[in-house]
């Protein structure tokens, strides 16, 4: 199968249920982790109902099909040098019967859709450096490893 047998829309309030299954299942997947559903289910809440402040949700299915196969959630980050937006996969889950059949390429498209119409010049991800298989699959999408080193500290709380 070609990304053409599968179809992509945006996420709706209806989808909660699946995308915090997909969400938990893709922390356990690609880093071990065991999150906390009401924690996640939330995050997923505010996103769906508010996605230009939070990130917007796509989810795909095989065409003709209801059932959900993955989502993928995508932010926007605003750079100064270029008077525009980036946008940033946060998160991507397949279901391991849709892996390798062209459900994460429709997703991409889905991403690319959604960065062209913002004008967006380019689509960017971070993946765990333990995460080889999502290594691997970010680099058969055309996804190159930029030259930036990320880094991150703690918020210090108030006295």
């Amino acid at each position: 199968m070609n990304s053409d047998s599968f179809q992509t829309r945006p996420a709706t309030i209806h989808d909660e249920q699946a995308l915090l299954r997909f969400t938990l299942d893709e922390a356990q997947e690609a880093e071990g982790r065991v999150e906390n559903p009401e924690v996640i289910g939330s995050a997923i809440r505010h996103a769906l109902m508010a996605p230009e402040e939070r990130a917007r949700y796509f989810v795909v299915h095989r065409e003709g099909s209801a059932e959900l196969l993955g989502h993928v959630s995508a932010t926007r980050e605003w750079s100064d040098w270029n008077d525009a937006h980036y946008v940033w996969i946060t998160s991507m889950y397949v279901t391991p019967e849709a892996r390798g059949l062209g459900a994460m390429s429709a997703l991409n498209e889905a991403v690319d859709d959604y960065a062209r119409a913002m004008g967006s010049p380019e689509v960017r991800i971070y993946v765990h450096k333990s995460n080889e298989r999502a290594t691997r699959a970010w680099l058969r999408e055309g996804f190159t490893e930029a030259p930036y080193w990320m880094g991150q500290r703690k918020v210090k709380p108030l006295p």
